[in-house]
């Protein structure tokens, strides 16, 4: 039987087996992991931007630029703004789901 609220991995589990829900669930792991840190790589862009524009304060390439940027982009060893942005959203959610009611 297949529950009501449901998703891909749910679904392929019932109708498909248990190795194409596996395959299933890490792809839709590794497709979140793909699209939030293109998200927190923009979000570290807006946020350097908003800093050197506002406040005057630049960070060095080594510590606001991806290892691996686009074709012509400045290149660094580790976005630190794109990290600590990731860690907060994190926190939140997590305080978040600890905070909502349990089902009964």
């Amino acid at each position: 039987m297949i529950p009501v609220a449901g998703s891909a991995y749910t679904y392929s589990y019932a109708v498909l087996g248990e190795i194409v829900a596996w395959i299933i669930g890490w792809d839709l792991i590794l497709e979140y992991a793909v699209s939030n840190m293109s998200v927190a790589v923009g979000f570290s862009a807006y946020l350097q931007d908003l800093c050197e524009n506002l406040f005057g304060f630049h960070l060095p390439n080594h510590f606001a630029f991806p290892p691996f940027p686009a074709p012509g982009g400045p290149a660094g060893w580790f976005n630190v703004p794109a990290l600590i942005i990731t860690l907060l959203v994190t926190m939140v959610l997590v305080r978040g789901s600890a905070k909502a009611p349990r089902p009964t």
